[in-house]
């Protein structure tokens, strides 16, 4: 694995690490300055996963991948202050959503890499279920013998980032 991508990878990881305590932080007294604590690591999640993917995918040269991933993670953060000084969510939910977008478009046109494209699908797939089960959670609730939406869209999340993961660790094997 190159530098960038290892790096990219590390900040993805510790922005995961992060956003459980802000995720518990808000679940223990939700209000929009705990939810800016859950949301900022999210959005820095979602920057340096695609930075990750497409250092790994290109094998692009670190100092450019640092560069971006400064970049993007800017970006992310910006997403997220912007959110709470308008109350406006749509630059946060394209920074949170484009790499959905984005990565099956890079995997099409780009050659094989070391990571496999259906580990990457599998993550993006079980993401997205994720983000179904939190638009879906109140109907959920309902029919999952008390599971919620929201904790299975927690469960789907963090089973993504184990494919994320496992992907990442079988790099640093070869």
């Amino acid at each position: 694995m190159n530098a960038g991508a290892r790096v990219s990878f590390i900040v993805m990881f510790a922005a995961i690490l992060s956003t459980s305590a802000g995720s518990a932080w808000y679940h223990l007294a939700p209000d929009n300055q705990s939810l800016f604590w859950d949301r900022l690591p999210i959005s820095i999640t979602a920057a340096a996963l695609f930075c990750g993917f497409l250092a790994e995918r290109l094998d692009a040269p670190a100092r450019l991948v640092l560069a971006a991933l400064v970049s993007s993670v800017a970006v992310a953060a910006a997403s997220v202050f912007y959110w709470s000084m308008s109350g406006d969510l749509r630059f946060y939910i394209i920074v949170q959503f484009y790499p959905l977008i984005a990565i099956p478009v890079v995997l099409w046109i780009t050659a094989p890499s070391r990571m496999a494209g259906a580990g990457w699908l599998a993550a993006l797939d079980l993401y997205i279920a994720a983000k179904g089960a939190e638009h879906f959670d109140e109907a959920l609730s309902h029919s999952l013998f008390s599971l919620s939406g929201h904790t299975l869209k927690h469960l789907l999340a963090a089973l993504a980032l184990w494919v994320v993961w496992r992907m990442v660790h079988g790099l640093r094997q070869t």
